[in-house]
């Protein structure tokens, strides 16, 4: 009843016509409508309800705090005049940068070089130590961080400042930096990935009909994927810049096993052969479908942004891969001139399934190889690493940041305290604990420098008539316009609460951030101060590691039993069903074992690809186990079932495998580690679930099935 429904309604020339003008139309949305340029903003770690985003915006709107980038520039001896001159006019020029508010250097600030040396606050903007490197930091307009950026680049590259090594750093630079990447990496790998693929489909296939109509159904399936989610106010990110190549890929693997059933499939009439193979292949597709989206859907309840966007984004497009691929695909299928009927007493010469007696113990090996990997890998899986692994050695915001952190650290953590008994904080006494807390966070080996109203009111001090008097007034004094509100940037208006800006460092870090920060946050109670928010770039990369890697550990074992519920569901077996959750957990366990045993950095980026690869082993043991349901002759799968469903589903298996890893080997052309490091993940990812699902899964089937 299946099948002729699908011959009358969906193979026909209406059909065909209403896809082709839906093509058309969808086009011209998305090449009008849609925008493609990646939004990445400064809060692009959590979302806008979250209680750690909502904690960073509250010290934003305390403190009059703003967002700054940075310039290092070393010599022998900054004591020069030549050096300050070189300061004087760069500082100079950087001023009429339009966005930038203020600049503050050694020139810019200070009296002289002398008061630079020995104030209490300018002198944390100099390597007082070696006196071979200062700062100059530039107070930005965030809002127009997208031409500052750009302006500063074309400023340090010019005849008259080229001279001298310039080095950038600073957050808005480096997430400005992150930006541009990914704008660029878009092209490359939409290109790639359809070049690339197509290119192995063709080779594999041998039709030119059936490879061009892959690729409009898997491109179909990736515009559909933007343009939806452009129109659900869902924005370009820092993960789903690279969705239209995953949603490209995933289409493929849709495609490659309905191609092999309709190479297999015996019928002359055509279309009730293409009929023939979407009912077949239906079904297992579908299943597939819904653990790839139950992949990407667990991580639209982790609380870290990127991710929600990832999971929202691959959900559609893991919807529109099956609408492309059940759509789009077969108009050009039915066409096409491959897979000839083959004839009935040809045997397919797929090598598998192997003799038990090899198989079994060489399953069992992988097995225990993994659990072993598993075991000595994840205990040293890097999910929190430094800045520093998002760029390349190379690059020029690699160098800012190894440079602008070995003078004073680069990574903004902000603290704010008020006093444990309620007085407020204008008197001697709470600036004594004041400038303790001060002297202990500076102590701490991952803190580079410190900036707070304790730095503030000491230099204030230098001054002879500021020593005569109140320190509440002082404070007043400075809170004034004329002052450019300096006190306010780290006092609130009542003088209830007080701002450290804790600049941390990013090289030579052993710690996770997570255990640095709560170090560092027990440190106020100890000068009868009390914590009250804490914030900064930082400690939100410290919280979203966290979140990451238990994501890692409880999204994943809760994927498994998931996906182990759905097998179960298909196959109504407990042996199958045990098997299949042991395969998954395997692949898991190289997967995630091999990036902590080769200690390769597991970021934002490039965690989500074990949920894919999950996904794609589980597809595999699906289409699998209904031909093998479908070869038995009893209900119940029996041995001859499952070789058969192995002959004829291997070969698509490890054709999807091949058609994703070349797809996702594109990302190796990334600027962007990050990019990298996810892309070629699942080049290795997907090769070990396919041998996996091959290798181990059937035979441990097989071993328990008696006839």
């Amino acid at each position: 009843m299946i099948r002729q429904l699908i011959k009358r309604n969906l193979l026909n020339s209406y059909m065909a016509l209403f896809v082709f003008l839906g093509l058309i139309g969808l086009s011209y949305v998305f090449l009008n409508k849609v925008n493609l340029t990646p939004q990445v903003e400064s809060d692009f770690f959590f979302s806008e309800d979250s209680q750690i985003y909502k904690n960073d915006v509250r010290i934003y709107k305390k403190f009059l705090v703003g967002d700054s980038i940075l310039l290092t520039i070393p010599n022998k001896d900054i004591t020069t005049p030549a050096y300050l001159q070189f300061i004087e006019r760069l500082s100079q020029r950087l001023k009429k940068v339009k966005g930038v508010n203020s600049v503050q250097s050694m020139t810019h600030g200070p009296e002289d070089i002398k008061a630079a040396l020995q104030n209490p606050m300018w002198r944390r903007y100099i390597d007082t130590k070696s006196r071979k490197n200062s700062l100059i930091i530039c107070w930005i307009d965030i809002d127009q961080v997208k031409t500052i950026v750009p302006e500063i680049k074309s400023i340090i590259r010019q005849k008259e400042f080229s001279i001298r090594n310039v080095y950038i750093s600073g957050i808005p630079y480096i997430i400005e930096e992150i930006r541009r990447m990914l704008s660029e990496d878009m092209k490359t790998f939409m290109v790639g990935a359809v070049a690339i693929s197509s290119a192995v489909l063709l080779c594999i296939f041998l039709s030119f009909l059936v490879t061009i109509g892959a690729m409009v159904a898997a491109l179909s399936a990736a515009v559909l994927t933007l343009t939806v989610q452009h129109f659900l106010g869902v924005p370009v990110g820092i993960l789903t810049a690279n969705l239209g190549a995953i949603v490209y890929v995933l289409t493929i693997s849709h495609i490659v096993f309905l191609t092999s059933n309709w190479r297999q499939d015996r019928h002359e009439e055509k279309k009730l052969r293409l009929a023939s193979t979407i009912t077949t292949t239906l079904p297992a597709s579908f299943w597939a479908m819904a653990t790839t989206v139950f992949g990407f859907g667990s991580l639209i309840f982790v609380e870290a942004k990127p991710l929600q966007q990832l999971g929202m984004g691959g959900s559609l497009g893991t919807l529109a891969a099956f609408l492309g691929a059940y759509l789009v695909y077969p108009i050009f299928l039915y066409f096409s001139k491959s897979g000839k009927k083959k004839s009935e007493d040809k045997k397919s010469k797929f090598p598998l399934p192997l003799p038990l007696g090899f198989a079994v113990p060489l399953a069992l090996v992988i097995v225990g190889g993994a659990g072993f990997l598993m075991y000595k890998g994840l205990p040293t899986l890097n999910t929190d690493p430094s800045l520093l692994t998002y760029f390349k050695e190379s690059q020029d915001v690699y160098k800012g940041i190894r440079t602008v952190d070995r003078y004073g650290g680069s990574n903004p953590l902000n603290f704010v305290v008020s006093d444990r008994e309620g007085n407020k904080l204008k008197n001697e006494k709470n600036f004594k604990k004041m400038m303790d807390l001060q002297k202990d966070l500076e102590s701490h080996p991952a803190v580079g420098s410190v900036l707070s109203l304790a730095t503030l009111m000491a230099e204030s001090q230098t001054n002879w008539l500021a020593r005569l008097l109140p320190w509440g007034t002082v404070l007043s004094v400075l809170s004034r316009s004329e002052y450019d509100k300096v006190a306010r940037g780290f006092v609130t208006e009542d003088k209830a609460q007080a701002l450290y800006i804790v600049r941390m460092k990013e090289t030579g870090r052993k710690l996770d951030r997570y255990k640095i920060v709560n170090h560092l946050m027990a440190k106020p109670r100890k000068h009868n101060l009390r914590l009250d928010l804490v914030g900064g770039s930082y400690y939100l990369q410290s919280e979203l590691a966290r979140k990451i890697r238990n994501s890692m550990k409880t999204g994943v074992a809760a994927l498994v039993g998931l996906f182990a519920i759905i097998i179960f569901l298909i196959s109504l077996s407990f042996i199958t069903t045990f098997n299949a959750a042991l395969t998954i957990a395997a692949t898991t366990s190289l997967f995630l074992g091999t990036l902590g045993w080769f200690k390769i950095p597991v970021d934002i980026i490039s965690s989500p690809a074990v949920n894919i690869i999950l996904g794609l082993a589980v597809d595999g043991m699906i289409h699998m186990i209904l031909a093998a349901k479908r070869a038995s002759r009893e209900s119940r799968m029996d041995k001859a079932g499952w070789k058969a469903g192995v002959k004829s589903q291997g070969p698509a298996i490890m054709i999807s495998g091949f058609v994703i890893a070349s797809g996702f080997s594109v990302f190796y052309l990334s600027s962007f580690p990050p990019s990298q490091r996810f892309g070629l993940g699942i080049v290795f990812g997907s090769i070990v679930a396919m041998l996996l699902t091959l290798l181990v899964f059937p035979h441990l089937c097989l071993l328990f099935k008696r006839k």
